[in-house]
């Protein structure tokens, strides 16, 4: 997976230190099955540091990374299988506790960039 980040136009001086991507996993069959975890991380230093006013735009590639975790991650196939991918998104159409599915999973993404200032 690819993630851009662009347009960061600074005053103050700063390093881009993480990117990573979080996968949210809504389990409806359980009371409490709402969890998320960190599927794919990136530490960068590259251009950094960024002086003021100047900008930064890049495209970072990700893959998903076998790693410790507090929960389990939705896959499409096992990931012991090669080409195992990440489960794709599915949301719920309507936020209305009628309308979701007692049975579903739905499975959506976030990117967190992370950054200091020095």
């Amino acid at each position: 997976m690819d993630v851009k980040v662009e347009g960061v136009r600074e005053t103050i001086l700063f390093f881009v230190h993480q990117v990573f991507v979080v996968q949210h996993v809504d389990v409806c069959m359980f009371s409490n099955g709402k969890f998320k975890n960190v599927v794919a991380l990136i530490n960068s230093r590259e251009e950094c540091p960024l002086g003021p006013g100047s900008s930064l735009s890049k495209t970072y590639t990700m893959s998903p990374a076998k790693g410790a975790t507090k929960n389990w991650i939705a896959l499409e196939d096992s990931f012991s299988k090669a080409g195992a991918s990440l489960a794709s998104t599915v949301n719920c159409a309507s936020n209305s506790p009628e309308d979701r599915n007692v049975f579903a999973i739905y499975v959506s993404y976030y990117v967190k960039v992370r950054r200091a200032s020095g």
